[in-house]
């Protein structure tokens, strides 16, 4: 397997992992807009079935759509962040980009050696 095709499911893993942690502070948002909306209107039978502890977290306070933002890039796109991962393994300087194929010895764009 290709270098770009490990990078690349590992980028998606990655956003696929920041998208469902994002999931439960949003559900939790959801249930305590719906427990407002039953106490506030007065139906309060229905106030019993959603019920829970409130509890802060930091992720609760608004951190959870950053959160859920940066997933879902990485899960649907994430071109710029796979880029920057591919540099120096596809053949261009780590540094800045330049390509590097055919050349021996220092990058002729910025003269830095090495893969980092």
């Amino acid at each position: 397997m290709q270098a770009r095709a490990v990078t690349t499911i590992g980028v998606r893993f990655a956003g696929l992992l920041m998208a469902a942690a994002a999931v439960v502070p949003a559900v939790s948002l959801v249930h305590d807009l719906v427990q407002s909306f039953c106490m506030g209107y007065g139906i309060s039978k229905l106030s019993l079935f959603v019920e829970s502890d409130s509890q802060q977290e930091l992720l609760a306070q608004g951190g959870w759509l950053v959160l859920l933002a940066a997933g879902t890039y990485l899960l649907l796109d994430g071109r710029w962040v796979i880029g920057r991962i591919m540099r120096g393994l596809d053949g261009t300087c780590a540094h800045c980009g330049y390509d590097l194929r055919g050349v021996n010895g220092a990058c002729p764009e910025c003269g830095k050696t090495g893969s980092a």
